[in-house]
């Protein structure tokens, strides 16, 4: 078997190095190492609700088994169509996403939950090999398939991932649950209600054996229909009709029973939190309104300044002693580490200084991986001392849920409190974003991930108040700073909150306060999510759907008997980014005209058929706490007839750069470039004169190009030819298009 593998894996790489850049690496994995009868039959189907139809040739399908099938199969793949062939590219690169060692763990879990022991047995006699026993899965059991790649990506979220969020929920005892008690369809209505879905959730549960680093747990995948997208199909009549769908969006959730935590995968935080307290309520009867669900969040920065402990003074306990006595530090990467532990009754940062010498890699580095507390503690009204460790390690991890007796997980949560390890969670409030309004969109539009604490400053941001809300993180230090346009590099100081500067040449420039030089990353996820719920009140139905990174619709607004679609556009203050979302909403315009709210400063009055509004203008900060919605509808009422693109063509010009092209019956149209603005407004002159023909040359007068289509990005271009702008029926002419000309 071994052999034939060999053999087999050979030729086809004998015979992809004619064309190799046709093939992917994935894709070229898949022929390698799966025979080609599994591949042949799993594109010769015709009902897979996740492949196109392929109809590979019968010959091919006949000898499937015969001699050197392979090299026929290569050289079927790689005469595909570019768009068949690119749908294949992705399925190979599923099969590959499952075909890892974890991977592998992950569907052969589901799997065993999952189906019957038949079943199970063909998939242990499936051809060997990982990405054999992948492409079985995914031929014979789709949904399956589909459960195993959400269950693989909640393993890779457990410990990091942007995405991910933990709860605790505060129960009396652990209780032991499995798949079987979790009524899904009970589950799946209650989903529905509390997240305002229009289309019906469908919940996948499974049980989580025990492995290494992880309690049994239930798994549970809830999915259900996205907003209603259309594209347009190309029929063999030569026709063009659209065709409506739902892409599927989805929540995974795993709950510990032994921890007492619920973990949620999933892209928007209220998805996550509402997710979390149905199940809780659902499926564990816990009453919120008497114990709601702690957003688990653990962070070990205050190590970075000193890793002395104070006792702390709490109700009903006498903390005698609390000291670390075990760190871990990461190097570089996982595969590095250092730790230091000692006794009790050590300092551990005179055992450092003493072994390790002053200013040592533990005095002086900022990212801690895990951290060990021992305490000695005495109740009030007991006679003996007790003693609790507590442990808290990166990937927001502790050992205070698994805590069997209830006292000493609430210790633990106080002490952690306390001490500013354990933050406790606080969204900011619609009051709060809008008494705040011009920094917090300053800080969404912020061109970098992270962000300089000397910059927050200039910004009038509290930062105590976006760390408890999760929108800043701190990170590292900065290691090189500019100051009056000399370079300075940052480094250790013995003093303790400070760093040492040196100049470019290697002068000492003295100590000054480290704190201005931390550096926090922003959660623009988190962030939008505040901004967006301040301004819930606007609309009358909401709707919230991502377009792209960088638009949501929000829902709709009533504004004289209609409703029109509100949208949030983030993130736009380039061109690139900005031309993006143009595009995006002239695609939309059946969607009628509307409103577009963005925290960007643009000049562009119009995208898409969609009036522009700095959400500034409605939270005018100055104290104010509501919105002044009058001006979203007087904007709209005022730009209603452009538009629809008015009652003649016309380019409104904004700033040298910048402008807008009004044409009847089509949506406005920005411009952000002087060359565009020009070829534009010689078509609309030649148009309003009556002479629509343009020749080419007069049109591309004084630039360097030859063609208006290199005045414009690619993707701008297919959005606006033969749109906006069309060759004319007089060779080398262009003219402006009309829709609504007669």
């Amino acid at each position: 078997m071994g052999e034939n593998l060999c053999e087999r894996t050979q030729l086809v790489a004998d015979t992809m190095t004619r064309k190799k850049e046709t093939l992917s690496e994935d894709i070229q994995a898949v022929l390698s190492e799966v025979p080609s009868a599994a591949v042949i039959s799993l594109f010769a189907r015709t009902d897979h609700p996740e492949l196109p139809r392929l109809d590979p040739p019968e010959e091919l399908q006949a000898n499937a088994g015969g001699e050197e099938p392979e090299t026929r199969l290569v050289s079927w793949i790689e005469n595909l169509a570019p768009d068949l062939l690119k749908h294949i590219d992705q399925t190979c690169k599923r099969l590959r996403g499952l075909a890892g060692e974890k991977s592998q763990h992950s569907l052969r879990t589901i799997v065993e939950q999952r189906l019957h022991h038949e079943a199970i047995l063909v998939f242990e006699d499936a051809p060997p090999g990982p990405l054999a026993r992948s492409l079985w899965v995914f031929a014979s059991h789709p949904e399956l398939f589909r459960d195993a790649e959400g269950f693989d990506r909640a393993r890779r979220h457990r410990d990091h991932g942007r995405f991910y969020s933990a709860f605790e929920v505060d129960l009396d005892a652990v209780q032991s649950i499995d798949c079987d008690a979790v009524d899904t369809e009970r589950l799946a209505r209650a989903l529905q209600e509390r997240l305002s879905l229009r289309t019906k959730v469908s919940v996948s549960v499974a049980d989580l054996p025990e492995v290494r680093d992880h309690f049994p747990s239930v798994l549970l995948i809830a999915r259900t229909g996205g907003p209603l997208s259309n594209v347009y199909h190309h029929t063999e009549s030569g026709r063009r009709e659209p065709r409506f769908f739902r892409p599927s969006e989805e929540a995974i959730m795993i709950f510990t029973p032994q921890t007492r935590q619920i973990e949620i995968c999933s892209d928007h935080r209220a998805v996550r939190l509402t997710t979390a307290e149905t199940f809780a309520e659902v499926v564990l009867g816990q009453d919120l309104s008497k114990k709601p669900l702690t957003w688990k969040n653990y962070d070990l920065s205050r190590f970075q300044t000193s890793l002395t402990l104070p006792a702390p003074d709490l109700d009903g306990v006498d903390v005698r002693r609390a000291a670390v006595t075990e760190v871990n530090l990461r190097l570089g990467n996982w595969s590095r580490s250092l730790s230091l532990k000692v006794g009790v009754d050590d300092d551990i940062e005179r055992v450092a200084e003493r072994f390790l010498g002053h200013g040592n890699i533990f005095a002086r580095h900022k990212q801690f991986s895990r951290v060990v507390i021992a305490v000695e503690y005495r109740l009030h009204g007991d006679r003996s001392d007790r003693s609790l460790n507590l442990i808290v390690t990166e990937g927001n991890r502790s050992n205070v849920r698994s805590k069997h007796d209830p006292e000493e997980r609430d210790l633990g949560r106080r002490l952690l409190e306390f001490w500013g390890i354990q933050k406790g969670f606080r969204q900011l409030e619609p009051v709060e974003v809008r008494r705040q309004s011009e920094a917090l969109l300053d800080l969404l539009e912020y061109p970098e991930e992270l962000i300089s604490h000397a910059t927050l400053g200039t910004l009038g941001l509290d930062l105590e108040r976006l760390k408890e809300a999760a929108i800043l993180e701190r990170k590292s230090r900065q290691s090189i700073v500019v100051i009056e346009d000399v370079e300075h590099e940052v480094g250790a100081s013995m003093k303790p909150g400070h760093v040492r500067l040196e100049g470019s040449f290697g002068e000492d420039a003295g100590d000054v306060s480290g704190e201005d030089f931390t550096m926090y990353r922003i959660d623009r996820g988190l962030l939008i999510e505040d901004i967006i719920r301040s301004v819930d009140e606007a609309l009358i139905r909401r709707d919230r759907a991502s377009q792209n990174k960088n638009l949501l619709l929000l829902g709709y607004r009533g504004i004289d008997d209609e409703l029109h679609p509100i949208y949030f556009a983030h993130g736009i203050s380039t061109d690139k980014p900005r031309t993006t979302v143009d595009i995006e909403l002239r695609a939309r315009h059946t969607a009628g005209p509307g409103i577009v709210l963005t925290s960007s400063k643009i000049e562009t009055p119009y995208l898409g058929p969609n009036v522009v509004l700095h959400l500034d203008r409605l939270m005018d900060g100055e104290g104010e706490t509501r919105l002044t919605l009058d001006i979203i509808d007087r904007e709209f009422r005022a730009n209603r007839t452009l538009l629809g693109g008015g009652q003649k063509a016309q380019v409104i010009r904004h700033t040298a750069y910048s402008a807008t092209v009004i044409v009847p019956g089509l949506p406005p149209l920005p411009l952000s470039a002087f060359n565009q603005i020009m070829i534009f407004g010689r078509l609309v002159d030649a148009a309003n004169a009556g002479r629509p023909d343009v020749p080419t040359r007069d049109l591309m007068d004084g630039t360097s190009s030859r063609s208006p289509q290199n005045a414009f990005p690619a993707a701008l271009w297919r959005s606006i030819n033969n749109v906006y702008l069309e060759k004319s029926h007089a060779s080398r002419h262009w003219r402006l298009c009309c829709p609504l000309a007669s």
